[in-house]
């Protein structure tokens, strides 16, 4: 969601499912125009591929596919027609997963394409400028959204479930 038409948009359940988003658990994620579109997408993708049960092909090895793809494409090895294949097996996936997780967890590629699709043509042709890193925030870097995120994916699956039933007590 990146034209100026949304900068003023309420954020509520029906505003943001009218454009095709959601408001998930609450939380909500602020990047500048610094932020690479794909890494967010590989890196919302990586966690929710490493969160599969497995107990669904199309979840457990589509997302494994469209991991593979993202990273090729963010390494600069990504090729013609892998946007094609991402947007295909990303709807593939939601349609046929067995739950929520496997039914949502292509949407960050899905929409960073729809709403960022030069940055991954930019990727995949090679002009790809990466820019300066953000300044940092002026609170401590442990408690700023992306460390926590950092630090949370970098955890063991065991810890990180810990971690977010101690967070998230009703998820539990």
């Amino acid at each position: 969601m990146s034209a100026p038409q949304y900068l003023d948009l309420p954020i509520d359940y029906e505003s943001l499912t009218k454009v095709g988003s959601m408001m998930g658990s609450g939380g909500m994620i602020v990047m500048d125009e610094k932020t690479c579109m794909v890494d967010i997408a590989r890196f919302f993708l990586s966690f929710t591929q490493d969160e599969s049960c497995g107990k669904c092909t199309p979840c457990r090895l589509g997302t494994q596919r469209m991991l593979e793809t993202l990273t090729r494409i963010t390494q600069g090895q990504g090729r013609e027609g892998d946007i094609e294949l991402l947007l295909e097996m990303g709807k593939g996936i939601k349609d046929a997963s067995l739950c929520g997780l496997g039914q949502t967890c292509p949407n960050p590629v899905l929409s960073t394409i729809a709403h960022f699709r030069s940055e991954y043509e930019a990727h995949i042709g090679g002009n790809i400028v990466r820019p300066e890193p953000a300044k940092p925030w002026s609170s401590p870097p442990a408690k700023t959204p992306a460390r926590f995120a950092a630090t949370l994916s970098a955890m063991p699956r065991s810890s990180r479930r810990a971690v977010m039933k101690r967070l998230c007590p009703s998820s539990a």
